[in-house]
């Protein structure tokens, strides 16, 4: 049964081959007939020679070409002026943030020398066991503060103008 069954799908193939083929053929035949028949049906083009232009046409289109350069250089210029106010906005979003994150860089330095400090004096006391808890308040370190304006000081460190 095996057998009947594979010879009808040879059978199929060569069929299916055979209309290839055919189809091939007649695809290469095609174009042979419409290459003539395109060449037959087009027409040759003769191109005529252009007039020259008028001193009215002339004058007309260097008032529009001028015109058009004004137009342009007023873009140029308003383009500049947006990009130069866009370098600002950014300029000052980026001090900002870099002022945003020298506060948190200060705030955990603070937080490590504390620790670093209550580790010291952990240290240097002898260990000894408590007979007692006693909750002592965490050392307040009061330092001054300089008032500081965080532009200027951004502004000098990375010397923007």
């Amino acid at each position: 049964m095996s057998d009947l069954v594979k010879q009808t799908k040879k059978e199929k193939m060569e069929q299916l081959n055979k209309q290839l083929k055919d189809l091939e053929s007649e695809a290469e035949e095609a174009p042979e007939i419409k290459e003539k028949e395109i060449a037959e049906v087009e027409p040759i083009k003769i191109e005529k020679p252009k007039r020259p232009r008028s001193q009215a046409q002339i004058k007309q289109f260097e008032k529009v070409y001028q015109r058009k350069m004004e137009e342009a250089n007023k873009r140029k210029v308003k383009r500049a002026q947006e990009e130069k106010e866009e370098k600002e906005q950014l300029e000052k979003k980026l001090i900002e943030k870099a002022i945003k994150l020298k506060k948190k860089q200060i705030n955990r330095i603070k937080v490590i020398e504390e620790l670093s400090e209550d580790e010291e004096v952990i240290k240097e006391s002898p260990v000894k066991p408590p007979t007692q808890y006693i909750n002592k308040p965490a050392p307040v370190i009061n330092k001054p503060i300089k008032q500081v304006d965080p532009y200027e000081a951004f502004r000098l460190k990375f010397k923007i103008i």
